[in-house]
């Protein structure tokens, strides 16, 4: 008989799993230094001290930094302290907003690199130093030096690099971090591993140049050192010794188009190519990388053990699993899908209406689909405007995306496919679709908020409808200026916004007086001005000591000018020139 848990314990084992995998990962790691190695450098047969002791920082630094993440959460100053932005407008190259806590993770993530360089180098020059006096040949030793100490740095980087990458992340969950700022952390991580493996690369290519030009007149130093793994020579051989510089140099190659690909420029325009080249990519570079030097994978292994784990549950959560959609049309451009059966899932809405509470749940939730007749292969991220009941699974709405200048270009798309699936007669039951999830971001400000604004753009309008249900069941009884809810939604054409789900929560704001939906046609009106409407709504409504909560969807750059928006007016309450607080989610998908 299964045992059943409680949502509590549930929490409770959820909140426990970063310190049993970093225990677990860390005392595995350094068990294997002291059992047969299987990689093409077996760092810690040239250099144990340092090897055990380079995993020991790197797992202590993640012990310290997983402590500070846990007092962060349950400590909302420090929360407050870390969110704090530094800069209104996002950083042009990074194309985020620091934070003061992003630049302590910086601080953190560069200390920890090059600390180790206080004890890999001496070890690696007087390591290098003997071997070269042994031939006579010195003077270039301190090439391959640095070599080995910039492969270490690497470490580092390669470890910290996959940690962020997961749908359902733990870490997310646990530290209540937005799954968009943990892709954000793994961009810049990958992209200073592109440049630390390149420099890697680089001063490993300047031994070689001066070793061949030694070896040219010099038959002993040619013999001496293995240019595929210099710590061989020429007569030492092993099923794998000689495959450190192929594995280094394929892996690095293999970094550079999937850090093109990731590009916003390319992933937006094709997805796909980014989301292949990245899976296929990303198994084949850490496969190389476990190879190259062992040291990568003792530094890899807590990030394998969460990606792992992720598809596991997204395996088990009905990743392989067939169900029957109904693809319709919903009316001037709209197009509706339909789950024909109920799920069974813990969603974010059910279990708060069952009474269950996760601290990181939310009423906006998020599903992939697939379907066979269109890609075997593609999913898509879709926004649930219902979760369903206990007949029928949730309901998606969608439009086709921009045509473009070629009209077979335009037909090629997914959802111009998916929308022709219901342009023959209106409707289109019995597809055969997978969906997965469901994925609910961490909002729990939501929870605790007085006034709520959303501000939706074109499709970004199904989070939206689902967030102004959920309110309206938990806050119609509440008095007006007690708590308030404010939907904005900005369409080009005032044609688009005729949609049943859409009508429904206007009806619903009808019966209520603290609840209010603005349709807002830019053809007409002009551009929404996000910054003017949040100042609005704070002052039209917000009292001392009350928390407003901004939600946003939609366009790019409906989202970067309404998250400056909020940075702004967080300054100004931090001046106290104004009272209460803010808090907001943008539900950013293309980071």
């Amino acid at each position: 008989m299964p045992i059943k848990t409680s949502t509590s314990e549930r929490a409770i084992l959820l909140s426990s799993l970063p310190v049993l995998l970093l225990a677990l990962t860390a005392g595995l790691t350094i068990g294997l230094t002291f059992a047969p190695c299987h990689s093409s450098l077996c760092v810690e047969t040239y250099f144990p001290p340092q090897t055990r002791f380079h995993i020991a920082l790197y797992y202590g630094a993640l012990a310290g930094a997983t402590l500070l993440l846990y007092i962060r959460r349950q400590s909302p100053s420090l929360q407050f302290i870390s969110e704090h932005h530094l800069f209104v407008q996002a950083v042009p190259l990074l194309g985020a907003r620091v934070s003061i806590g992003g630049l302590v993770l910086c601080f953190w993530i560069c200390g920890l690199t090059f600390a180790s360089t206080a004890y890999w180098y001496p070890a690696q020059h007087k390591f290098w130093m003997l071997r070269g006096a042994t031939v006579g040949w010195t003077k270039y030793m301190f090439r391959v030096a640095w070599t080995g100490v910039t492969g270490h740095w690497c470490d580092v980087w390669l470890g910290l690099v996959v940690m962020p990458v997961a749908r359902n992340s733990v870490i997310a969950k646990v530290f209540r971090i937005q799954p968009s700022t943990l892709l954000q952390a793994h961009k810049i991580i990958a992209y200073g591993l592109l440049v630390f493996g390149l420099v890697h690369g680089l001063l490993y290519y300047f031994f070689i140049d001066a070793y061949d030009n030694a070896a040219a007149n010099n038959d002993q130093i040619r013999h001496h050192f293995d240019t595929d793994n210099p710590f061989l020579t020429e007569e030492d051989h092993g099923p794998y010794a000689r495959f450190v510089f192929p594995t280094g140099v394929i892996a690095g190659i293999g970094l550079i188009p999937m850090c093109i690909t990731a590009l916003p420029i390319i992933r937006r325009s094709n997805y796909n190519i980014f989301y292949f080249t990245h899976i296929i990519g990303a198994i084949a570079i850490m496969i190389l990388l476990c190879l190259h030097a062992s040291t990568n994978f003792y530094f890899l292994l807590p990030g394998l053990v969460l990606w792992v784990s992720d598809w596991m549950w997204r395996v088990s959560h009905r990743l392989g699993t067939q169900v029957e959609a109904i693809v319709e049309k919903a009316g001037n451009g709209w197009y509706r899908v339909r789950i024909m059966q109920n799920l069974e899932t813990t969603s974010s809405v059910a279990m708060l209406e069952k009474g269950d509470k996760y601290d990181w749940e939310s009423p906006v939730v998020s599903y992939f689909l697939n379907f066979a007749d269109i890609s075997k292969l593609q999913l898509h991220p879709f926004t649930a405007v219902s979760t369903g009941d206990a007949v029928s699974g949730p309901t998606f709405l969608f439009r086709r995306s921009p045509e473009r200048k070629k009209r077979e270009k335009s037909d090629g798309e997914w959802t111009w496919k998916l929308a022709a699936l219901a342009d023959s007669n209106g409707i289109r039951g019995g597809q055969v679709s997978r969906i997965e999830g469901p994925y609910s971001p961490p909002t729990l400000e939501l929870f605790a908020a007085n006034h709520v604004l959303l501000l939706a753009g074109g499709t970004g309008i199904t989070g939206a409808i689902s967030i102004a249900q959920w309110w309206a069941s938990r806050s119609r009884d509440a008095l007006a200026p007690s708590r308030t809810l404010h939907l904005i939604w900005t369409v080009r054409d005032g044609g688009i916004a005729r949609v049943k789900e859409v009508d429904d929560v206007r009806i619903l704001a009808e019966r209520m007086s603290n609840m209010t939906v603005d349709i807002h046609v830019s053809g007409e009106a002009g551009r929404l001005l996000p910054d003017v409407e949040i100042d609005r709504f704070i002052n039209s409504r917000q009292q001392d000591g009350e928390r407003c909560w901004v939600y946003v969807s939609g366009p790019t750059g409906l989202l970067e000018d309404a998250e400056t928006a909020c940075v702004e007016q967080r300054k100004l309450l931090g001046r106290k020139e104004k009272g209460g607080s803010i808090d907001w989610y943008v539900a950013s998908y293309s980071t």
